[in-house]
C-alpha cells in the first residue's frame, strides 16, 4: 500500500503525539508491505493473524525507509527515524 500525499509531510506534523527516536522527517509516501517499499516511504509494520510486519523492518530500510512507525520498539539498521 502506498499513500502519496501531493507535498511532503512532516513525521512529527503527522503524528504529534509519536515518539520520535532519531529525530523528524518529510516524507510523501507510507508503506505497509516491506517488499514493496521505495526510497523515502515512511513504513508501517501491519499485524496480521498471519505475520507481523515489525520482523520486516529491516528489508524496509535496506529498501530504502526513511522511518518507521511501529507499535513497538524494533532494532533497525542504519540511521532510519522510528
Amino acid at each position: 500500500m502506498h499513500s502519496l500525499s501531493s507535498r511532503a509531510l512532516c513525521l512529527a506534523e503527522v503524528l504529534p503525539e509519536g515518539r520520535l527516536i532519531r529525530g523528524d522527517v518529510r516524507f510523501s509516501s507510507v508503506c505497509s508491505d516491506a517488499d514493496r517499499v521505495r526510497p523515502g516511504d515512511v513504513f508501517v509494520p501491519l499485524c496480521t493473524a498471519d505475520a507481523d510486519g515489525h520482523e520486516d523492518v529491516s528489508v524496509a530500510v535496506v529498501r530504502g525507509a526513511i522511518a518507521v512507525v511501529a507499535e513497538r520498539l524494533v532494532v533497525a539498521p542504519g540511521s532510519v527515524c522510528l
